[in-house]
């Protein structure tokens, strides 16, 4: 069976950037989390959930992610996450509390947009509904408006404008990613 072919590049802010873009957003689901203490809130990832986030993040260099900056949720699972995106693309992740899986959308596209606005690249772990909301805020003006779930470990890369609607460039759920390396 041939190689399927390789997306273009999503770290650049070349021709393919919509007029008035001022950001390129990248949002990750975290990894597969230890599900035996469900009581637990702040799990961290099982050694499956850990491989499979190191073959998505191939993945992720595979089609050129690059970011200005790692934001994560204080939960251990995200912040496990975010490390192992940090160790194979780089950068030092950032803990923002308004990523917790509790968060309402709101309140994380509030702590995200200022590293938009100085026209960073930004990539963030976190959590559903948490993801889905934040897109759903910057596609449709409702944290309800996009009925859509990011799987663990998967990928959505999109284009902030100053005004207006946030423009996808891309969904990579994570078995995607996986493949491409």
């Amino acid at each position: 069976m041939p190689e399927p072919p390789v997306p273009p590049p999503v770290s650049d802010h070349g021709p393919d950037v919509p007029d008035g873009a001022i950001a390129r957003l990248f949002l990750m689901r975290h990894g597969i989390a230890d599900e035996e203490a469900p009581e637990v809130k702040d799990q961290g990832l099982t050694s499956k959930g850990r491989k499979k986030v190191e073959k998505a993040v191939q993945g992720m260099a595979t089609l050129g992610v690059a970011y200005d900056v790692l934001l994560t949720s204080p939960i251990l699972r995200a912040q496990e996450t975010a490390a192992l995106v940090a160790e194979q693309l780089g950068g030092e992740p950032v803990t923002i509390d308004a990523l917790d899986e509790m968060a309402p959308p709101i309140d994380a596209l509030k702590a995200i947009r200022p590293y938009l606005a100085d026209g960073q690249a930004v990539f963030v772990v976190s959590h559903e509904p948490v993801i889905s909301g934040v897109m759903g805020l910057l596609f449709t003006g409702d944290a309800q408006g996009l009925p859509i779930r990011v799987k663990r470990a998967g990928l959505a890369a999109m284009h902030v404008p100053k005004s207006g609607t946030a423009a996808l460039h891309g969904f990579y759920p994570a078995r995607a990613l996986r493949k491409l390396r």
